[in-house]
C-alpha cells in the first residue's frame, strides 16, 4: 500500500524536510486513478493558505498595540466592526463577516457585543492567563513571570509601575518581597529609565543574561550571538530537524541566534529546549509533558512552536540582551568622561 504523510500542505508551509519523531506515517489503499497523466495532477486546485488568527499576533506588547489601533473610536472596547476591519487587514480577500460573526463570541465572553482588552488578551493568551495569581500545572517559571507580568499590568500600557511591580513581585516571592525592596532594585531593573519596567527588562532581571552574551551585546561590529537556543535531542531524525530550525532562525534573526546542542543516545525525539544556561526553559518532557502535548509530534504543532518563537520569545530576549549591554555601556562611559 502507498504511504502517505499527511497533512503534506503542512509539511510545506513549515519549511522543512522529513518529519518529527512521533508524526504519523498512514497507510493508504492505491487510489483509484492514481495512475492519471501528469497533466491531470498539475490540474488540481492548490491548496488555500491558511487564515491568520489572533492568536499569530504575536507578543504581548504587540497585541496591545494592535487593540489600541483599531480600538479607532478610543472607547476602550473593540466593536464587531473593529475586530472584522483588524481580521480583514489579517487576511486579505480571505475574511468575511461570517467569519466575524463566529468569532465574535469566542472572544466576547461577557456577550455584550464589544471586545474589551482584558477580553482580547484572555482569549489571545488563552491556558496561560487567569483571574488568579494562580498558574497551570506544567508551567516553566519563565512562562509563569509572562503570565505574572500580564495580570499586573492592570492598566494594560505594556509596562509595570512601581506598585505593579511590588505586586508581581510578591507574587512571585509571597512573604518575601516589600515596598522597601521594590525601592532597592527598580532602578537596576529599569534599564533604560524609563520610570517602568517592561517584560524585556523583567525577563533580563530575574533569569540574567550569561556573561559573554552581555559583553557581546556591547560589542559594535563583529560580535558573537546574543542569544543561543539550547536543545538536549536523540540521534537521528531531531538533529536533522534541529538544523532545520537553526536555518530559519539564521534567516530571520542573522548570527545574532545560535543554536547549541547536547545528544544523548538514550533519547527519542527532543527531550527539552532553553537558552540562557538552562534558566529559561521553553520544553522539558519531564515536566510539561503531562500537563501539555509535546508540540513537536506533527507538522502542524512544530510550526506552530516555531512560529511562537519567533514572533514571541526570540525577540524579547534579544532586547533584553541589548538593553543590558546598552545599560553596561553606559557605566562603562558615563556622560561627559574623557
Amino acid at each position: 500500500p502507498a504511504q502517505i504523510v499527511r497533512p503534506a500542505v503542512l509539511l510545506a508551509a513549515a519549511g522543512f524536510q522529513g518529519r518529527p519523531s512521533g508524526f504519523q506515517v498512514v497507510p493508504m489503499r492505491a487510489r483509484a486513478g492514481a495512475g492519471r497523466s501528469a497533466g491531470a495532477a498539475r490540474a488540481r486546485p492548490r491548496e488555500e493558505k491558511p487564515q491568520v488568527g489572533l492568536k499569530q499576533l504575536g507578543s504581548y506588547e504587540k497585541v496591545l498595540e494592535t487593540f489600541k489601533r483599531y480600538d479607532t473610536d478610543r472607547n476602550g472596547s473593540m466593536s464587531f466592526k473593529e475586530m472584522h476591519k483588524l481580521m480583514c487587514d489579517l487576511n486579505p480577500g480571505r475574511w468575511t463577516e461570517a467569519d466575524s460573526d463566529r468569532l465574535l463570541p469566542l472572544v466576547d465572553k461577557n456577550r455584550n457585543g464589544n471586545i474589551d482588552v482584558n477580553e482580547f488578551i484572555a482569549f489571545i493568551f488563552e491556558g496561560n492567563d487567569s483571574a488568579t495569581t494562580s498558574a497551570p500545572a506544567g508551567m516553566s517559571q519563565y512562562e509563569k513571570v509572562l503570565q505574572q507580568f500580564r495580570l499586573f499590568d492592570s492598566n494594560r500600557n505594556g509596562t509595570l509601575d512601581k506598585a505593579e511591580f511590588t505586586r508581581l513581585m510578591s507574587s512571585l516571592q509571597p512573604g518575601r518581597w516589600s515596598v522597601q525592596a521594590t525601592e532597592m532594585v527598580f532602578q537596576a531593573v529599569d534599564l533604560n529609565n524609563s520610570g517602568e519596567v517592561d517584560m524585556d527588562e523583567l525577563v533580563a532581571y530575574l533569569f540574567g543574561v550569561p556573561k559573554e552574551l552581555q559583553n557581546n551585546a556591547q560589542k559594535k561590529h563583529g560580535h558573537g550571538p546574543l542569544l543561543i537556543i539550547e536543545f538536549v535531542i536523540g540521534p537521528g531524525n531531531p538533529e536533522s530537524f534541529v538544523q532545520q530550525m537553526a536555518n530559519r532562525w539564521k534567516r530571520d534573526f542573522g548570527d545574532e541566534v545560535a543554536v547549541s546542542r547536547i545528544i544523548k543516545k538514550d533519547v527519542k525525539g527532543i527531550m527539552r529546549v532553553s537558552t540562557r544556561n538552562g534558566e529559561i526553559v521553553f520544553w522539558d518532557d519531564a515536566s510539561m509533558l503531562p500537563f501539555r502535548p509535546n508540540p513537536f509530534l506533527t507538522m502542524e504543532s512544530l510550526k506552530a512552536w516555531l512560529d511562537d518563537m519567533s514572533r514571541r520569545h526570540m525577540p524579547r530576549l534579544l532586547s533584553g540582551t541589548k538593553a543590558v549591554g546598552r545599560s553596561m555601556s553606559k557605566e562603562s562611559h558615563p556622560v561627559g568622561a574623557v
